[in-house]
Parts: structure tokens; C-alpha cells; sequence
């Protein structure tokens, strides 16, 4: 059997895809969610969003900041998270 760090009994962690705009962007529309999370964005355009995003699938994890997807087993976006103080050699990060 294979083994990938990454895969996890529940969740896939991936790279941010340019197509996962349409998720950002609804995600972005869910104030509620964002109050509660951070703050309140205004609504961004669909243009905005998809260079956002675009930008964001070409990080390469310089300074051990890196933006993952949290994907489903069924292959749906359901989160995204961020790393920070990666120690690289326990493969372990905040």
C-alpha cells in the first residue's frame, strides 16, 4: 500500500487549483461565517476572485507559509488551511 502523508481516513490535502475560485468566492459570499471566522470582506468580483486564486496556486511555500485545500474523499472543496513554523524534519506544522 502506498503511503502519502497528505491523505488522510477522512480529508485529502492539496494545492490550491486555479478552478477553486468558485469555492473562494462562495465561501466569501457567507458573511455570517466570515464574522465569525475573521471579518466581514466586501463582495469581490468574479474576476478579482479567480486572480486571487490564480495568484494563490502558484505559492510555493516560501517562509513555511503554504494555503492547502482540505478536500473529501468524494473530491469536494470543503476548507482550506494554512501553515506556518513547519519544523520540515517531524513533518509537522502550526
Amino acid at each position: 500500500m502506498d503511503f502519502n502523508i497528505w491523505r488522510g481516513e477522512k480529508v485529502v490535502l492539496r494545492a490550491v487549483e486555479p478552478e477553486d475560485w468558485q469555492a473562494y468566492l462562495q465561501w466569501n459570499a457567507d458573511s455570517e461565517s466570515a464574522r465569525l471566522s475573521y471579518a466581514i470582506p466586501f463582495p469581490p468580483s468574479a474576476a478579482a476572485m479567480r486572480k486571487h486564486v490564480e495568484e494563490l496556486s502558484m505559492q510555493r511555500g516560501e517562509d513555511d507559509a503554504y494555503r492547502w485545500q482540505i478536500v473529501n474523499h468524494l473530491g469536494d472543496l470543503v476548507g482550506t488551511i494554512n501553515t506556518h513554523n513547519v519544523e520540515r524534519r517531524n513533518g509537522t506544522f502550526a
